[in-house]
């Protein structure tokens, strides 16, 4: 059998989460909608009736959740949440519309310099170009002196 209850990171979010009548109904609704736990009761030929395949399912499922917990419990940003008491539900859905604004201007940004950065990729092009120009000249006039070097060479061998 599966224990709904037992959740040793909840311990630590206590203060944010609903009561556990409510909590359980709630997991019990999630781990079955979880890929895992429908195909453990598919291939299980499985109604309505816990199965060994999908307790295991289940367990494991909840054994992820609790590693999440314990995870997001500890991370920095939610221990000073908790420690100013505030409620992590509005919190996360202040720093959620913080981040929807700056993933806005940053479009805004974006479309305002595209035109700037489109110019700077022609004359970049353009660089390209004149440097290979350049480059071109210079492997000719480094063969040419090769050339004029070899002469005096042979001009200082003959004299």
């Amino acid at each position: 059998p599966v224990c709904w209850e037992r959740r040793p990171a909840q311990e630590l979010l206590a203060s944010q989460t609903p009561p556990r009548k409510t909590l359980s109904r709630q997991r019990q609704e999630s781990a079955r909608s979880h890929p895992r736990f429908r195909s453990a009761r598919n291939c299980c030929g499985m109604g309505g009736e816990a199965a060994p395949a999908a307790a295991d399912a289940l367990r494991a499922l909840l054994e992820e959740e609790d590693e999440d917990l314990t995870g997001f419990a500890e991370d920095a940003a939610v221990q000073e949440a908790l420690s100013c008491g505030r409620d992590l539900r509005e919190h996360a859905e202040e720093v959620e519309s913080s981040l929807r604004a700056v993933e806005r201007e940053s479009i805004a940004d974006y479309i305002k310099e595209s035109e700037s950065l489109a110019g700077l990729h022609t004359q970049i092009r353009e660089c390209d170009g004149v440097l290979d120009t350049m480059e071109s000249m210079l492997r000719g006039f480094q063969s040419d002196l090769a050339s004029i070097s070899a002469q005096i060479k042979y001009l200082q061998d003959e004299s």
